[in-house]
């Protein structure tokens, strides 16, 4: 009857008050477990059943139907109460995930920065070329997959402005176009971190080749002695909806970066190291085809550095 359904959820209800009063006097949720969590919820929801199926009682006193409709909103009160002591752990949970996927991210980073001043700091680089002030080199990376046809180019040069300037413009995704004449466009798909993104861009065509398409994670930093860094790497992703109706050719980025220091001699003077190893993929992976993007490849760098110190000087004479 109507007192020992009463006593019974009484019962319970008791029970789960007893067990949010020892979390709460733990003084934290951290370390409450998702199966503790899910089963004072089943509690909850068992509680609230029972009631669902006594409060149709038809022949039960109209009086008697009052108290019971005053209790039982009393108890929903009362499991709402319960419910809103599980919920910190559910964010928690959340949180926790959260933190996981950071981390994640966080070590990808690490490895991409050790491989980036790894290959800078190897012996075997051959110079190619000075040209406008800045030295080209270049080297093959045989322990690469993907990469053994094709020259990593590496080229150092000093630009007019000063590092933070010429790295906020690179930050910028944005601005790319304005001083990388070879893209046609860009869209960022997923921000990973506050410093790390994926992002989709296209080139231009250039005869024989198809345009291209590139997916990267980019990841932007400042070390401790100063140093900006900014560098890059393919993501195996699927093309954005944008693509999906033109006949782009996919780019293995195998390793990007840019490294921007103040010149110890002037410090309103910035020293670039940009590097670059690309699979560019589909007809330049045959033997001409690698041949002719080794030799052009070594000429980009120049007009790319120059370019980056025109644009941030531009932009520091912009009337305000």
């Amino acid at each position: 009857g109507e007192q020992a359904l009463q006593v019974r959820v009484s019962g319970l209800e008791h029970k789960l008050e007893q067990q949010v009063r020892g979390i709460r006097r733990s003084g934290s949720f951290a370390e409450l477990r998702g199966e503790f969590a899910q089963r004072l919820e089943d509690s909850a929801l068992d509680l609230q059943r029972r009631w669902e199926e006594a409060s149709p009682l038809e022949n039960i006193v109209e009086s008697t139907a009052q108290r019971l409709k005053a209790w039982q909103d009393k108890v929903t009160t009362r499991i709402d109460t319960l419910r809103m002591a599980v919920r910190p752990v559910h964010r928690h949970a959340e949180m926790r995930t959260t933190l996981e996927n950071l981390e994640a991210v966080r070590v990808e980073n690490q490895a991409l920065h050790d491989r980036l001043f790894g290959v800078l700091h190897q012996d075997g680089w051959e110079h190619v070329l000075t040209e406008d002030g800045v030295k080209v080199y270049r080297k093959k990376m045989l322990d690469v997959p993907g990469g053994e046809k094709f020259y990593c180019i590496k080229a150092v040069g000093v630009i007019k402005a000063k590092a933070n300037d010429v790295y906020d413009l690179l930050k910028d995704a944005s601005r790319v176009e304005e001083y990388n004449d070879e893209c046609e466009d860009i869209q960022e798909l997923q921000a990973l971190s506050e410093d790390t993104r994926v992002t989709w861009a296209s080139s231009k065509t250039y005869f024989p080749f198809k345009p291209r398409e590139v997916i990267t994670r980019v990841h932007n930093t400042q070390l401790k002695d100063g140093t900006y860094v900014i560098m890059s790497k393919s993501e195996d992703v699927d093309s954005p909806d944008c693509a999906s109706n033109k006949d782009f050719v996919r780019t293995d980025v195998l390793l990007a970066g840019n490294v921007m220091r103040p010149c110890a001699d002037d410090p309103t003077k910035t020293e670039f190291t940009t590097i670059a190893h690309i699979n560019p993929g589909g007809a330049a992976e045959t033997h001409l085809g690698a041949q002719i993007t080794n030799r052009i490849c070594t000429h980009g760098p120049v007009s790319f550095i120059r370019k980056l110190e025109q644009v941030t000087n531009a932009a520091k004479k912009l009337p305000i």
